[in-house]
């Protein structure tokens, strides 16, 4: 069978192939075999090949044109079946190399302003970035730069920027934070302002949450005492192991007193000035250390142990007291007050924030002025005290990060779509803890992606088909907020790295290069396929895309976001 090597560039129709040794010159017939053996020449077959794929026939060796024409001898089906490979490979490779990479960093703290937190941002329709800032009502603004990332102006806003939307279809800004909503103009002048429906917490949520803050703190001593507990039980079972060890220890010194370590010795040939490496001596070394180790362990657990027990000693059986019980509550509430996104079509907001009672998170629908409130989605699973919601003509769209997956809303709360599962590895699945973090739409209503802890990128279309690997931004991991921007061409891509208080901007790479990039990612694959067919002698044909393609990718573009190929 052929051994086949493959180079593939993304863009171009041409695919190269090579058949080394064993190639189709050696494939003969009965009937050329037997005129080989008679001294003649045997004619070739007067049927026409009409295989387009046929390796044999471009090479003018084809032995059998009649089951060639059909398909069905050996060279053509190696043909066709490396067509189709050819055309996953070079269709995986292009999926998974990226579009984007960085080129500049937009600092939110810049020479002559004044130092802030940089929480979120958005795009404007012109390309403008409105970076969300503050740390509390008091200094809350939004920065705003241009399409190039530098500083233009700043915006005075009503509260501090925890979430910060653009409306498409006229510019409108609305912001959100401190239980807050306000709604501004392209020019950042305030239109209206409002309490925003979650943060009212009606005496029954109220009481609710009350209940649930007094069972937290009075269960929270028996929690460490079954923790003690734990402790103990691990303590204990570990001093009983390293018990027995010892006693085999001693029960070893025993027999060696007795002498019969002295007849191995001598047996072998051993002195006692020389080191013993008999059986015997190699299987003490193991149980010394293996009671070292344990030891170790002990002693270190013992340590927590004790600052459970310190604990334990500062609470004491008390019931909590008003003032814990009421500071407790107003850090509750504080946490339920905050608005994690902001999103605004047509004339309804959609806002994602802690759900009043419990962990969850929910989505509120309201209309443009801030009037007629409800929650229509709920029971979403978060982590970090985030929960993106994006809202176009397409529907309402979650990016529900404690189950790895984005969903879809229609604008009525109804699911209508979902997709994503969490994977270590490819492209095919949310990597990292919680992702994604964050969603953004793009020209032709694609839904573009943001993973915290990888900064990858990558974008879907409306319905959840897997489009192209966007980039990697530079940023810190982590279980935190990746917002996402996209300009209305698709070139330019920016991402939120909340630690450093600046935004990523991501540029198109060139044509050309990307081919080039495609074209290694091809290349090392195929040499991998090959090693991985001489090891086993048998030449693998796989027909499906899969992710092979896409870490060939990983492991040529060593550092594809921020430098030349």
């Amino acid at each position: 069978m052929a051994r086949v090597f493959l180079l593939a560039i993304a863009g171009t129709a041409t695919t190269a192939i090579w058949l080394q040794s064993g190639s189709a010159d050696n494939i003969e017939t009965s009937a050329s075999a037997e005129a080989t053996a008679t001294g003649e020449v045997a004619e070739a077959p007067v049927v026409e090949c009409t295989n387009a794929k046929c390796e044999a026939c471009d090479n003018g060796n084809c032995t059998d044109a009649k089951a060639c024409a059909k398909g069905e001898c050996e060279v053509s089906k190696l043909a066709v079946a490396t067509a189709e490979v050819s055309e996953a490979a070079v269709g995986e490779a292009n999926l998974a190399t990226p579009t984007h990479r960085q080129t500049k960093i937009i600092k939110a703290n810049q020479e002559g302003l004044s130092n802030t937190k940089l929480n979120c941002f958005a795009m404007t329709r012109d390309g403008r970035i409105l970076a969300g800032c503050g740390t509390s009502k008091e200094n809350g603004e939004i920065r705003v730069f241009d399409s190039n990332g530098d500083y233009v102006e700043t915006w005075s806003t009503p509260c501090k920027v925890e979430a910060v939307n653009v409306r498409a279809s006229d510019g409108m800004v609305f912001v959100a934070g401190n239980g807050l909503l306000a709604k501004l103009d392209n020019s950042g002048n305030l239109v209206a302002e409002a309490k925003s429906p979650h943060a009212t917490v009606n005496k029954e949520q109220a009481a609710k949450m009350r209940e649930a803050v007094i069972k937290q703190m009075t269960e929270r001593v028996d929690m460490y005492r079954k923790q003690a507990a734990v402790y103990d039980q691990q303590i204990e079972l570990i001093g009983g192991q390293i018990e027995k060890l010892e006693t085999k220890l001693e029960e070893m010194s025993a027999d060696h007193e007795h002498g019969d370590h002295d007849e191995d010795s001598e047996h072998n040939g051993n002195d006692d000035d020389e080191e013993d490496d008999s059986p015997e001596s190699r299987q003490r070394k193991v149980i010394e250390q293996q009671i070292v180790q344990l030891k170790r362990s002990q002693t270190s657990l013992e340590r927590t142990q004790k600052l459970w027990n310190e604990r334990i000693e500062q609470l004491g059986d008390a019931e909590p007291s008003e003032e814990d019980i009421e500071q407790r509550l107003e850090s509750q509430i504080a946490r339920k007050m905050a608005v994690a996104s902001i999103s605004a079509v047509d004339d309804t907001v959609y806002l994602a924030c802690s759900e009043a009672v419990g962990y969850g998170y929910c989505v509120w629908s309201i209309d443009d002025s801030f009037e007629a409130g409800e929650e229509i989605v709920g029971d979403l699973r978060g982590c970090c005290g985030q929960m993106d919601v994006q809202a176009n003509e397409k529907g309402v769209y979650v990016a529900e990060n404690a189950r790895d997956r984005v969903v879809c809303f229609d604008h009525q709360g109804e699911e209508v779509t979902h997709w994503g599962h969490s994977a270590r590895e490819g492209i095919r699945g949310f990597g990292s803890c919680c992702n994604p973090m964050n969603v953004a739409f793009g020209p032709e209503h694609t839904v573009y992606t943001a993973e915290s802890g990888t900064g990858r990128i990558k974008q879907y279309s409306h319905d959840g088909e897997l489009l192209q690997v966007v980039g990697a931004a530079d940023l810190v991991p982590g279980c935190k907020k990746v917002s996402i921007g996209v300009s209305s061409d698709g070139n330019r891509v920016f991402m939120l790295d909340i630690t450093r208080d600046h935004i990523v901007m991501m540029d198109a790479i060139p044509a050309a290069e990307r081919e080039q990039m495609v074209a290694k990612a091809l290349e090392a694959e195929s040499n991998t396929e090959t090693e991985e067919t001489q090891a086993s002698d048998q030449p693998a044909v796989d027909t499906q895309a899969s992710d092979s393609t896409a870490n060939a990718v990983l492991r040529v573009l060593t550092s594809p976001f921020s430098s030349n190929p």
